[in-house]
Order: C-alpha cells, then structure tokens, then sequence
C-alpha cells in the first residue's frame, strides 16, 4: 500500500503527480498491509531530509488512548488482525470507520502529521488470518527506560522511576562527607538537613538553607540577622574577618570562604593556556597573561557576583530574604493592567483552557474582562495541542473545513497581537481563505483579519486593514506568508464599535476556518505608544522563543521587558 503524503499541504494524495486530495481510504479487517509512504511537493516525488522516519496508526476517534492498529518507525507492514479490530467488530457491523494518521519527522526537527478517514470492511471469508494480535503500544521496556536512548517510545510511571533509578547520580546521606574516593556526586547532611553537590574536589551547598559549607571549610551563605529597613548600611573595612561588619539596610550574610577555590577551579581549565590560577580582591597593575583571576572585592559575600572572564557566578544562597538562593531576580513585565487591555488569551495557561478528548469548549480571558472565548457546539470546537508542530501550546486546527472556532464577547479593539502559524509555516499562498479572526460580516464595521485564498495577501476590507507587521518590524507588510511561529500586530483605521469576535472561523461561511494555531492572542481599545509596542513584542518573544525574529535594534531584543 502506497501512502503518497504531499508535504506542503500536508495531507494525502491520490498519487505522485496529482495535487487532488485522497478523501478516504478503504480497508479490509484482518489484512496485513505492506506500506510505503512516498513523499510528494509540487507534483512530484520528493526526497524528504535525512534520517526522516514515519509512524502509522489507526484509531476508532482521535480521542481514544489505544490503538486499532500500528506500524512503529522502520516497520514496514500494518497488520489490521489486531484483538482491537476484532472488539470493533464484535456486533458484526458492515463496516467500521476509523482515522489513519501518519507522524513523520527527521532528527533534530519537529514532527509532523497528517490524517485520513479510513472505512474498515468486514469482508472476512476464509477465516484462516490467524490469531488476532496485540497492538504494539509503544511503550518502553524496562532495559529502554534503563539505557535512555529510545527517542521514539514513552514512558509509564514505573518506567520512569526505573530510569530514575537506573540512571540518576547516586547521593550519600550522613552525617558525614562521603567516603574519599567514593562516586557519589550529591551529599545530604543528615545532621543539618542541608544538600552538597560534588563541584571538582570540593563540597558546594545547593539547599536553600541559613548557612552552609564552601570548599569543606568556614561557613558562608547563611543569612545571619536582620536589621530593621530603615538602618542605613555602612560600609565593611579591608581588614573584616566577621560577617557583622558587613551590616545592610535588609540583612546580613556569612562572608564567603574560598579556602581551596582556586584549586579546585584550575582542574577544570587545564589544558586551556591557563598556568595557574589566584583569588584576588583586585586584578594587579599588570596581569599575567597565563594566569586566570577570580576577583572576589573586599567586603564580597556569598551572595555577591563573582567575575570569571564575561561569566558572573553566585556562591552560597540568602540574598533575597526570602529563603531563596542567590540574589533577587527582576520581575518580568506583562500586559497585564495596561490601559485598554480588553480580551487576553494566553495557551501556556493550562488552567485558562477547558478541553475534552483535545478540543476545546472555553479559552479563558486574562486580563480581568471576563471576555472568555467559548464553543458550545462540539463539532465547531478547535484543537489544543499541548506541544504543535513547533514545539509549542497552541489552540487551532489541522483543516480549514466547517466553522471550527470560539466566539470572544464583544468589546471594542483597534490593535491586535498574536503569536501564531499558519500551515507548516512553509506555504507562501493561502490554500483557502484563511480567517485568523472576523467579526459581524454582515455589517459594515465588521472587523476582520482574512487571508486570501490562493494569494498571499490579507482579503480587501475597508472595515479594519489588509496589512499587518510581523515579528517587531516598524513595517507593515500585506504579505504574512510563510508564516512559521510569529508575532502578528494587526492595527485598525478605526476603533470598533463593540461587537463579537470569532477567533480561528467565518461566522457566516463554512471552509473558511484558520487551518493553524495560535499561542497567545491580545486585544487593545486603542493604538499603544511605540514604548508599549515594543513592550509587548518583547514580552511574546521572550515568552514563545521568538526573540531570533526581532530587528537587531529592537530593544527587547537581547532580554525581555522587566517591571
């Protein structure tokens, strides 16, 4: 059995040379299946990239968790006389339909998928195929979940706790360091209840705790009194040996010990150009061009940066009053209470998202508006995908088909934020008119954001625009494809009046549905000042992996806006 899989489209054809798309596939219960998957693009037989493999499998409904029938990667038969099979078959029904789904992908890139309604036919005679066989499950064995090398099976709980077992780097508790030449890497003090971790020769604190151990010797890292807010600090002189001296407006820490640092960190350059190493409390007048310096000041504490070349380390944990470790962190900013802020659909929010077998009845709304995306009809409800094609959670369809979307309250907008794809993020015309979002078509301030089938363009509209700017640039464009994961910023002519938004579908045209996903989704009442702007699109990026996309002179480009 031929399976000829157009990549562009990502769906089945009837052979190498035709662009029509096979709309079913009929099959014969009990037969074994030789199959082999060619790949087709633009007419013709395609070479796919190297190392591609292919998995096959059959399910009664996408929702079910076990298979009819399955062919794992480098198999090259489909048996259909499955114990699955022949349960479907048990009320002796004509015939049986089902989904056949192929998941291919080469190393290192994201996999794909394609489907196809398949009828099963209860055409059996003879009765002589045999016993009917388990459905392979793709489920790792106990010595595969040891090794930790299978890229392609999944894990049980019980598998994973024998990996875990099998494979984690064996810890030492005691009272005591472990024994000298031992291979433990982690040590907990069963004493004090701290935690160590082996770091070259020398025993570094890892728990969050009040004080701990450095190089094995001294105490540092340890928060070790309190001082009200409103003492002012004063400075600790050269000469301090005591953490006292050191006194801060908010707390005080251990000094740090580096008794054998230097050492232990040497072993790790050698070989690098590096003769020797020093702890210094300042770099000398004329650095020796062999020696590397770590240059711990004068009044430095556990959790003060260390310099090593461009790299800061922190030792020890306290600096944020807190228990945690290390010093405070910045708080990263969000569109959260910005002025005009009116619907917020965010998919990294696994709370925010009710589903049932993958499709998705409500998208909660977050910015405080209670404007949640809903769809009552299950035959209308989109897809969530908790990993897409690229790697990320998302909410869309695999087909343009039927009117597969939610519905947003109405509110009024003027500027639109994404992050979405469309496609495989290849395509570089529309293959149907794709709706990323509509409103009342009936109307004349309807507001729209329309691809236009077998263009790359967005649908003319006077209601809202027919360009858009991607991924931070200060240019529109009217051009959005290919479209792989990107930031979208839709602005209008006009604020709207207030009315409802459907999301991913045409209100009144079937066929019309986003054939893509979206990841995160954010309405404005009105145009955001470019310092907002840039904001925003330095929030998304950050937060999708998106950053790589932004102009080079974007200011969010190298780190994500802070609050």
């Amino acid at each position: 059995m031929k399976l000829f899989l157009d990549l562009k489209n990502r769906r089945f054809v009837k052979s190498a040379a035709s662009n029509v798309a096979l709309d079913r596939l009929v099959l014969k219960r009990r037969d074994t299946l030789p199959i082999e998957v060619v790949y087709v693009e633009n007419g013709a037989v395609a070479t796919p990239p190297a190392g591609t493999t292919a998995a096959v499998g059959l399910k009664a409904k996408f929702s079910d968790d076990n298979f009819l029938a399955y062919a794992a990667p480098g198999e090259t038969t489909l048996v259909l006389n499955t114990i699955p099979v022949e349960a479907a078959f048990s009320s002796n029904p004509a015939t049986v339909s089902a989904l056949l789904e192929i998941r291919w992908g080469a190393p290192g890139t994201a996999h794909r998928t394609a489907t196809l309604q398949v009828e099963l036919q209860n055409a059996v005679i003879t009765g002589t195929e045999g016993t009917p066989q388990a459905v392979p499950d793709g489920k790792a064995t106990q010595a595969e979940a040891e090794a930790g090398t299978d890229n392609d099976k999944w894990m049980t709980p019980l598998r994973t706790a024998q990996a875990i077992e099998a494979l984690a780097e064996p810890a030492y508790f005691g009272p005591t360091q472990p024994p000298a030449g031992s291979n433990y890497k982690f040590w907990v003090n069963t004493s004090t209840g701290r935690q160590y971790a082996l770091i070259g020769d020398q025993w570094i604190e890892t728990s969050g705790s009040s004080t701990g151990d450095l190089g094995g010797t001294g105490t540092g890292g340890g928060v070790t009194s309190y001082n009200d807010l409103t003492d002012k600090p004063t400075l600790g002189t050269a000469a301090a040996t005591d953490a006292s001296d050191y006194a801060t407006a908010s707390h005080q820490h251990a000094i740090a010990d580096v008794t054998n640092l230097s050492t232990s960190l040497a072993a790790k350059i050698s070989g690098t150009g590096v003769a020797s190493m020093e702890v210094v409390t300042a770099l000398p007048a004329s650095p020796a061009p062999t020696t590397f310096y770590i240059v711990i000041p004068n009044g430095a504490t556990t959790a003060s940066a260390v310099a090593l070349g461009s790299v800061s380390l922190f030792t020890g944990t306290g600096g944020d009053g807190g228990g945690g470790g290390g010093d405070p962190q910045p708080t990263l900013w969000t569109p959260l209470g910005m002025t005009g802020l009116q619907r917020w659909y965010d998919a990294a929010e696994d709370s925010s998202i009710t589903s049932s077998g993958g499709k998705v009845s409500q998208w909660l709304d977050k910015s405080g508006n209670n404007r949640h995306a809903t769809q009552a009809t299950a035959a209308n409800q989109p897809t969530y995908f908790s990993s897409d094609a690229f790697g990320r959670k998302s909410i869309g369809n695999t087909t343009a088909a039927g009117l597969l979307g939610l519905d947003c309250p109405p509110a009024t907008f003027k500027e639109v934020y994404l992050v979405g794809f469309y496609g495989n993020g290849q395509e570089t015309v529309f293959a149907e008119y794709a709706s990323f979002f509509t409103g009342n078509e009936n109307a004349s301030n309807a507001r729209r954001i329309v691809g236009t089938s077998g263009a790359n363009s967005i649908l003319s509209t006077a209601n809202f625009t027919t360009t858009g700017f991607k991924n931070g640039s200060a240019s529109a464009t009217g051009a959005l494809l290919p479209l792989p994961p990107s930031i979208l910023r839709f602005v209008g002519a006009a604020t709207s009046t207030s009315q409802t938004t459907y999301l991913f579908y045409s209100s009144l045209s079937s066929g019309r549905s986003f054939r893509g996903a979206f990841s995160e989704v954010i309405f404005f009442a009105a145009d955001l000042s470019a310092a907002d702007r840039q904001k925003v699109e330095g929030y998304l990026a950050h937060k999708w992996a998106l950053a790589g996309n932004l102009p080079a002179d974007h200011p969010y480009k190298s780190a994500a806006p802070t609050a």
